[in-house]
């Protein structure tokens, strides 16, 4: 799916003419695009947007209870966590985000973050309906005609998000590791 089939597809809910290219009018949809895809991106860890990076460290004075910084990459909308080794079984880090730089008591810190992606190509047919029905809900409010279709719009947008985000949520084998002394205590009382 491209940016324009996601475009048509808000202009088709709301019952307006689609669009032939990117540049004829749609109704500001092209406008908001990338403003509602990095909201949906941010509002969840969504598996086909995740990415695996070791962050740089900052020089940075890190902010209080933590012991290092270091620069988020510039294609992240969201972090994930954090994590000293690369492995997923590995305890997560306690981190806070301020502005571009992220502060952590772990060295070397292992990040997994949601990126910016924008090109539908790489999304799930679900995401992209997800983002075409918030784009519905936003052009739906800027015509006397459609706005009474805003309300049901938004709802429908919250639906179409909750139902990707399911769907997504099942395509992870991600287990929380059990806490080892859990298992030792239970061995003991044996």
């Amino acid at each position: 799916m491209t940016k324009l089939d996601v475009i048509n597809n808000a202009l088709m809910k709301v019952g307006l003419p689609l669009a032939a290219n990117e540049n004829e009018e749609d109704w500001n949809a092209s406008t908001i695009f990338q403003t509602v895809a990095e909201q949906a991106l941010r509002s969840f860890p969504w598996g086909f947007a995740t990415k695996f990076a070791v962050l740089a460290q900052n020089s940075n004075t890190p902010a209080h209870g933590f012991r290092h910084a270091y620069t988020i990459p510039t294609d992240c909308l969201r972090i994930v966590d954090v994590r000293q080794h690369d492995d997923l079984r590995a305890p997560k880090g306690r981190f806070v985000v301020s502005g571009k730089l992220l502060y952590a008591n772990v060295s070397p810190c292992n990040a997994r973050y949601v990126a910016r992606d924008l090109n539908p190509d790489n999304w799930p047919g679900d995401f992209c309906d997800a983002v075409s029905a918030r784009i519905a809900a936003e052009i739906a409010n800027l015509s006397a005609q459609t706005a009474s279709l805003t309300p049901g719009l938004l709802q429908f947008a919250q639906l179409s998000l909750a139902q990707a985000q399911a769907i997504d949520s099942t395509e992870t084998t991600e287990r929380v590791p059990l806490d080892e002394s859990i298992l030792l205590s239970r061995e003991n009382r044996g």
